[in-house]
């Protein structure tokens, strides 16, 4: 088998390298039962659905636009996972897998959480000085990453 050479490892953020799955899962829930709609998602459900945009996720999962007011459920999201951020757990073996290719190759996090706050992140859980670039998005309202990343590579 002939072996590829790369140079550069991205990683994705949210559910690869941090734990916050039931974090999601819980605070989905929540806000759901705040605007009268069942607040019964799944983990089987919400991985199944789970998309982005966020809009059209949320959508899926039971919120109904425009009565359910998309920005400041995005700004109560936000808030609630910030301040539940520090709790969550890196997955197991992360530190070893970050300080393994540190300096072999060039690493990437990418993510679809704000900048400002991806940033911010990687410093709480002592992970940010294991990579050359970190690549967030420009907002809070869950558009997808991939047009940061087209726009990194081009």
């Amino acid at each position: 088998m002939e072996k590829i050479a790369c140079e550069t490892i991205v990683f994705d953020f949210n559910g690869t390298l941090i734990d916050d799955l039931n974090i999601c899962l819980r605070l989905l829930n929540e806000m759901l039962i705040e605007k009268g709609h069942p607040g019964n998602i799944d983990k089987e459900k919400y991985l199944s659905v789970f998309t982005f945009p966020v809009m059209d996720y949320y959508i899926q999962c039971g919120f109904r636009f425009p009565e359910d007011d998309f920005p400041a459920l995005a700004k109560e999201f936000d808030q609630k996972y910030r301040d539940a951020f520090p709790s969550l757990p890196l997955f197991s073996d992360v530190m070893e897998v970050l300080a393994f290719f540190k300096g072999k190759k060039k690493l990437i996090v990418l993510s679809a959480t704000k900048q400002e706050n991806l940033e911010e992140e990687l410093k709480i859980k002592g992970i940010s000085p294991f990579f050359d670039r970190i690549i967030g998005v420009k907002d809070i309202y869950g558009r997808s990453k991939i047009a940061e990343a087209k726009e990194y590579f081009s």
